[in-house]
């Protein structure tokens, strides 16, 4: 770094040159403190010099044997003290310069400076100084802790709170509680207390206590967290002056309640205490402090509790014969109540590996799968007792809160080896669950398994998770084959509670002259979680449950339950149906068409009898989401055969839009059937069918060869003609079509012959609207023209095409359509991609025929326009005519 500022102020008059920053050659070791507070300590001697006395790092402690706040500064090297100088309370004593200097005099008439390697660690430590300096001005007479005795409690709180105002006399009051055992001689006071029944010294004994618990140090919670103190501690905590009339209990709680149970001997004291202390440093931070804790001593007992769970966790993972003893109990036939206490212990180590790193929940989960952890859901989901139900379903949240391919894999190694697989078990438990708070956990549970939307690949967890369970393949081909099985096997079973309902054998009770079915606490408990879990079936597996609903008639059954009598019921019944119409798909509308499914939710509309409640809302937003979606089978199924049930609601305005939108349908339908009624005699582009093309294709031969009428003129080869075009862009010869090529749309293609001089009847004119990507072709449609035959007795070729193929204006070469209309050249473009004009009835020309070629007439250049056309013999000129929009016609003269 740069050296310090030139000049430097000095206590007494001297010539001598400033004192040095520390340099930056040498960085300090990163186990030091930061460098903004790197210092160079100088002194001034006899000769008005200042000598380097060593480099450090600065900081404001408390030292008992100066009895106040100091400057120390510990060498870089070797950690021994360069510099330690009691803050003087008088401001005037201290001088900054320069930004990087503070030189102060000693009482004893030393001068001495501190030159910083960065101005912000000048700035930090100045501050710091000012603020010594104005505690000190506060602080009183008493410059330590008063001996706690009955008599001076109301002192020691003062005492207390006064120093406890800033960072300084958070530092002062650590030191000295740690020092004079403070604590140990404080909690005795407590039996004192309550023998005397002293409420108000209980209460100041409380306030102490509160206090140097907020302090934050880590040595004053080992002496509270100890055996010998914390039972006092807590019984001090009972007392709160807040609440005068009332006293907390937690003395008898950990007495009686609270047990510490080893399964197996851990036969290691410091996991042992680690234990205890996780305990009752929880204990703290839930109960006994949670209303006062503010956020810094809240952090710091996370913190202690974080760092014993790594501990012991680390503990056991590497302790495989303890492991091993744990699960051997399990495997046991015996001792049911020793597997009950070996399940708490493994739901007590599960709670504490969830709240580790994913790399470390990664091993601990890897650790207990290789002993046998997926073994114990069997028996445990299934006990009698609800303690181990529950200890066991938080177990199984907490596995797949981490990873749920875990399961999936496990259940499939399952189904492999031809054993129950842990998803019947789930769902058996799911359906005989009397618990309805273990029902719900277990429904999300098999919500989490069927979500394989995230099932991807958890670093190296997941190979070892199928290395354990001999599953095998990528998480997302197990994922599809664990759906697979799921609704091959098990869908069934998990909604035959709805499927098999019996509402016949229910009891019945009316309810404003309405009959409903009574399910019962455990049944509609039952019944709304199926209905969650097919809300969540249709939303995320599309085809699957489409199957499932179609082939069990889930929604006729699911439509019973808008006859129960309990409200959420109903309104679960009705999510199910607003979720199909949510996904638009027709499947589900036809479905719920087929069903009458909107009879039973029109009926339990007009059963709410317009009340302004849940379920007449639920109803309304159905059909105003079908009115929005314009669901055209709905809305006229719903308006043609149940309007009956909403012509008299008027207090909302959905069922009226509702039938002005299926009135509108209507309205386009009777468009749609009167514009479909019209004479069929004209084609669509307007043209006359002509009897005469028909008879001529019905009079058609096949003959493989070239064919000849009853005259003698040639027919029209059967095979489509590619022509092979020279880079000039002139025709070539012509040779057969290859099969490969692609084929030309399936169009009509009539072929009319008449005799030259008869009158062609033109089509009517289309209108032709400009193209903006080519502007060329409104000056090419100006330019049409009508090309007349040469000779007499020549026959004309008409060839009538319904529709236009695409043009592919990438095949056009520059140049090749100049002198032909815009239409000819588009069919000719047409042409050139589709192929040329071919006849499926025809059959094609050997391929060692060669044809003749035809001769252009006119104006017109030579190109592949007319390349099936050209391939007529004993042609002399072809006259070409375009007339309208879609239509050519050809003369052709045969000799």
């Amino acid at each position: 770094m740069d050296t310090a500022p030139s000049a430097a102020a000095q206590p007494s008059s001297s010539s001598s040159p400033p004192p040095e920053a520390p340099s930056t050659s040498s960085p300090p070791p990163a186990s030091l403190l930061p460098t903004r507070k790197r210092v160079k300590v100088y002194q001034l001697d006899t000769e008005g010099q200042w000598i380097d006395k060593g480099t450090g790092h600065v900081a404001c402690v408390l030292d008992q044997e100066l009895h106040g706040m100091c400057f120390q500064v510990k060498s870089e090297e070797d950690a021994s003290v360069v510099l330690l100088s009691r803050i003087s309370p008088d401001s005037g004593v201290y001088q900054r310069q320069q930004d990087t200097l503070i030189v102060w005099s000693e009482p004893s008439g030393e001068d001495y400076a501190l030159s910083f390697q960065e101005a912000q660690g000048c700035q930090d430590i100045w501050e710091e100084l000012e603020d010594i300096q104005r505690t000190q001005e506060r602080l009183p007479a008493a410059t330590s802790l008063p001996d706690p005795t009955l008599g001076n409690l109301k002192v020691i709180e003062s005492f207390l709170l006064q120093h406890n105002g800033t960072p300084y006399g958070k530092e002062y009051l650590t030191q000295s509680l740690s020092e004079s055992q403070f604590i140990q001689k404080l909690l005795p006071l407590l039996n004192d207390c309550e023998d005397l029944e002293n409420t108000e010294d209980l209460y100041l004994l409380s306030s102490i206590i509160r206090i140097i618990i907020f302090l934050n140090d880590s040595h004053i919670y080992e002496t509270i967290l100890s055996d010998d103190a914390f039972m006092n501690v807590i019984g001090i905590l009972e007392y709160d002056r807040d609440f005068p009339n009332s006293k907390a209990s937690y003395r008898d709680y950990l007495n009686n309640d609270a047990k510490f149970k080893q399964v197996i001997p851990i036969n290691n004291p410091e996991i042992e205490s680690k234990i205890v202390q996780t305990y009752r440093v929880t204990f703290l931070k839930d109960v006994a402090l949670a209303r006062l804790l503010d956020d810094g001593t809240f952090s710091t007992l996370n913190s202690m509790i974080f760092f014993n769970h790594i501990d012991i966790v680390s503990h056991f993972l590497q302790n495989d014969e303890f492991l091993d003893k744990i699960f051997a109990i399990l495997n046991s036939e015996d001792e049911p109540d020793k597997k009950k206490e070996v399940i708490m212990f493994l739901h007590e180590l599960c709670g504490i590996a969830k709240t580790l790193q994913p790399i470390s929940r990664n091993a601990f989960y890897r650790s207990l799968a290789q002993h046998g952890l997926f073994s114990i859901f069997e028996y445990t989901l299934g006990h009698d007792d609800t303690s181990v139900r529950l200890a066991a379903t938080a177990i199984l949240s907490n596995i797949l809160d981490h990873d749920p391919s875990l399961v999936r894999s496990f259940c499939l190694a399952q189904v492999r080896s031809q054993q129950r697989p842990l998803i019947d078990v789930i769902i058996e438990r799911f359906v005989s669950e009397t618990d309805t708070g273990l029902r719900m956990q277990i429904s999300e549970i098999i919500k989490v398994l069927l979500d394989t939307a995230g099932s991807e690949t958890n670093g190296g967890f997941e190979m070892a998770v199928r290395n354990v369970t001999g599953a095998g393949g990528t998480p997302s081909a197990e994922a599809e084959e664990f759906l697979g099985i799921f609704y091959e096997s098990y869908i069934s079973k998990l909604t035959a509670p709805v499927r098999d309902l019996d509402t016949s054998s229910l009891p019945k009770v009316t309810i404003d002259e309405t009959v409903f079915f009574e399910l019962g606490e455990n049944l509609s408990s039952l019944c709304h979680h199926i209905c969650d879990l097919i809300c969540f079936a249709v939303k995320n597996h599309s085809y699957r449950s489409k199957y499932h609903i179609l082939g069990s008639k889930l929604l006729d059954k699911v439509g019973k339950l808008l006859k129960a009598k309990e409200s959420y019921i109903r309104l679960s019944a009705l999510k199910v149906f607003r979720t199909c119409v949510g996904m638009k798909d027709d499947f589900y509308n036809r479905s719920m068409v087929s069903s009458e499914t909107f009879k039973l939710i029109l009926t339990a509309f007009v059963e709410t009898k317009a009340r302004y409640n849940l379920l007449n809302s639920a109803c309304l937003d159905l059909f105003e989401f079908i009115r929005k979606e314009n669901m055209k089978v709905l809305i006229c199924h719903v308006v043609e055969n149940y309007r009956k049930y909403f012509d008299d609601v008027g207090y909302v305005s959905t069922f009226t839009s509702l039938v002005q939108k299926y009135e509108q349908l209507q309205e386009v339908q009777k468009s749609d059937e009167d514009s479909a009624t019209t004479p069929s005699t004209l084609k669509r582009d307007g043209w006359e069918k002509q009897e005469d093309d028909e008879a001529y294709f019905n009079t058609d031969d096949d003959d493989d060869t070239e064919n000849t009428d009853a005259q003698g003129n040639a027919s029209i080869p059967e095979q489509a003609l590619e022509s092979t075009a020279d880079s000039s862009g002139n025709n070539g010869s012509l040779v057969p079509k290859s099969a490969d090529a692609p084929k030309p749309p399936s169009v009509l293609r009539k072929i009319e012959f008449v005799k030259e001089g008869s009158s062609v009847v033109a089509p009517p004119k289309l209108v032709d609207y400009p193209d903006d990507d080519d502007s060329d072709e409104e000056d090419l449609i100006s330019s049409k023209r009508r090309i007349t035959p040469k000779r007499k007795g020549s026959l004309v070729f008409n060839v009538h095409k319904k529709a236009p193929s695409p043009i592919n204006t990438s095949s056009i070469e520059p140049g090749q359509n100049d002198g032909l209309p815009s239409d000819t050249a588009a069919i000719s473009a047409s042409k050139r991609g589709h192929g040329a004009l071919e006849s499926p009835d025809r059959a094609h020309p050997a391929p060692g025929n060669s044809l003749p070629e035809v001769e252009p007439a006119g104006a017109v250049p030579p190109t592949t326009t007319d390349t099936a056309l050209s391939s007529l013999p004993d042609t002399e000129n072809t006259p070409l005519q375009v007339q309208g929009n879609t239509e050519i016609r050809k003369k052709v003269k045969f000799s």
